[in-house]
């Protein structure tokens, strides 16, 4: 039987397996050695139940969204405090995900809104009016479109570039659409 590893430092374990980290309604982000099923960290989030968790390309922060914030933490850091908080959400924030290069993050809540946030503040860069509760939201592969799609089942197509809706498909009237 092998003996389970152990690490002096969260650097180590982090490049030793899989960055695995869970949150939920107990307000409790967990960090997980996937292949023992140890929890090694754990972050307290006391605003609200996790709705959402992003892990960084890099796996060097963990966005963790709930109601109505998003706070960023180092994920080689002992700190139980967040580097970055996002506000400007007024609901939920149901829907998150990094851009492949780590400059920035989306967000999208039931408030109707996407915001981008730049990763060197805790600033939005822009805001999309989605116009009902975000249900789902992704980006594309290309990073240059995030697509949402509401309570109501429209899909929008948010063009990054242009800092507009480009493209948007309406559900045939009782066929809503769900999670992305």
């Amino acid at each position: 039987m092998e003996a389970a590893r152990t690490f002096s430092t969260i650097e180590q374990q982090q490049q030793a397996s899989v960055l695995l980290v869970t949150g939920g309604y107990d307000h409790t982000v967990r960090f997980w050695e996937a292949s023992t099923g140890l929890c090694y960290k754990s972050l307290q989030f006391t605003e609200s139940a996790v709705n959402k968790i992003s892990i960084s390309p890099d796996r060097s922060k963990v966005a963790v969204a709930g109601n109505p914030i998003v706070k960023i933490f180092d994920t080689s850091s002992n700190q139980q405090q967040p580097i970055l908080t996002l506000s400007g959400h007024k609901s939920n924030v149901v829907a998150m995900e990094h851009h492949p290069e780590n400059r920035w993050i989306y967000t999208g809540s039931e408030d109707g809104t996407v915001r981008l946030w730049d990763m060197r503040s805790s600033n939005h860069q822009s805001v999309f009016n989605v116009g009902k509760p975000v249900q789902a939201a992704a980006l594309h592969p290309a990073g240059n479109v995030i697509i949402t799609a509401d309570r109501s089942g429209c899909i929008k197509f948010w063009d990054l570039r242009a800092d507009q809706c480009a493209r948007e498909l309406l559900p045939d009237g009782v066929n809503a659409f769900g999670p992305i």
